[in-house]
């Protein structure tokens, strides 16, 4: 099969931009989600720019930390439809105990999370901060 690539070049020069699917998708009433596992870092993930609702990502591709995170972020939007967990893997009001409030007993967390991995990430985000000038920085990171 002979591929054209000027006609494909073509056809996704015209594709639609990040920014109108999330536009048409409020519209609607959806919302929107980015999978940024190879990109986040690697490429501009321009969460807020874009108006996307949901975007999560892992540590060991672009990002270049140790494995076994998955960094998720949600939008005001999303959060307001969120309904109540249906699984203890990835309940949402524990990881924000545990990472936002910092509340439970002694800091309690339902995952098993290794000292070590937290150190490398932590130590990962603060050298891709310097990296990137005018990027805000959260107070007490």
């Amino acid at each position: 099969m002979d591929i054209d690539k000027e006609r494909v070049r073509e056809i996704l020069s015209r594709a639609q931009s990040r920014e109108n699917v999330a536009r048409i998708a409020r519209e609607k009433g959806a919302l929107t989600i980015v999978d940024a596992v190879t990109s986040l870092a690697a490429h501009p993930v321009e969460i807020a720019g874009w108006g996307v609702d949901c975007c999560y990502s892992c540590t060991q591709k672009g990002v270049g930390a140790p494995s076994g995170l998955a960094p998720i972020v949600f939008s005001p939007r999303a959060l307001e439809r969120r309904v109540p967990c249906r699984s203890f893997y990835f309940d949402l009001n524990l990881l924000e105990d545990y990472w936002l409030r910092r509340i439970g007993p002694a800091h309690f967390s339902h995952i098993n999370f290794r000292g070590t991995m937290r150190f490398g990430v932590e130590k990962f985000a603060a050298a891709l901060i310097q990296r990137v000038p005018g990027q805000a920085t959260r107070s007490g990171s």
